[in-house]
């Protein structure tokens, strides 16, 4: 079935960042197996955590609005996008109310978010061998939609050992988390920062 005026461009354009997403992360498992082999050396550089997450998850309305064209196209649109002209009003907020109405296509997208989440937590384990792993943003509001995906991946290929010894939580600030951030980075700038606590209003 032909796709309307002007979604094919928008459509390709979503498969070529998914494209681009998975290369990313072959080629880090790549990289990661030159240098457990030693054919190339190790070279030590910071990078952004939530960088690592980010690239590898990507937005979850993004991918609900892929999903959602496809049953568009199949006759069965999904609650939270009930035609094409809904495309552009995707959210995750949408998607996490219908997920909790049972619509199997918002499901289908939180599984498919989680398992991803697993894959990036995996190779966080694995190169930092952290702790604890601290999540905001939709983690923090929809932790019950996809910890499960996401734990099954972590308990598939992440190091045994170094998934025993860390910890996956949804950040405790909650929606105050942004507020948090910018306020500490405003604080750094001013040489104020040490010492600052941070308490979310009470709901």
């Amino acid at each position: 079935e032909a796709l309307p005026p002007g979604h094919a461009a928008e459509s390709l354009a979503q498969i070529e960042t998914q494209a681009d997403r998975i290369r990313w992360l072959v080629e880090a498992l790549l990289r990661l197996s030159r240098l457990d082999a030693g054919v190339v050396p190790f070279e030590k550089k910071e990078h952004s955590a939530r960088q690592v997450l980010q690239r590898a998850v990507g937005g979850l309305a993004e991918l609900g609005r892929a999903m959602a064209l496809e049953a568009i196209q199949k006759g069965t649109p999904p609650a939270y996008c009930p035609g094409p002209e809904a495309l552009g009003s995707v959210t995750a907020l949408r998607m996490a109310q219908a997920a909790e109405a049972g619509d199997p296509v918002a499901l289908a997208a939180y599984r498919c978010c989680g398992r991803h989440l697993g894959m990036a937590l995996s190779l966080l384990m694995d190169l930092l061998n952290p702790e604890r792993i601290v999540i905001g943003s939709v983690y923090a509001r929809s932790e019950h939609l996809l910890r499960e995906a996401a734990l099954e991946v972590v308990q598939r290929e992440a190091l045994p050992g170094n998934r025993a010894a860390c910890q996956v939580v949804p950040a405790a600030l909650g929606d105050s988390l942004g507020d948090a951030a910018a306020l500490s980075v405003a604080l750094a700038a001013l040489g104020q920062g040490e010492g600052f606590t941070f308490a979310p209003a009470a709901p």
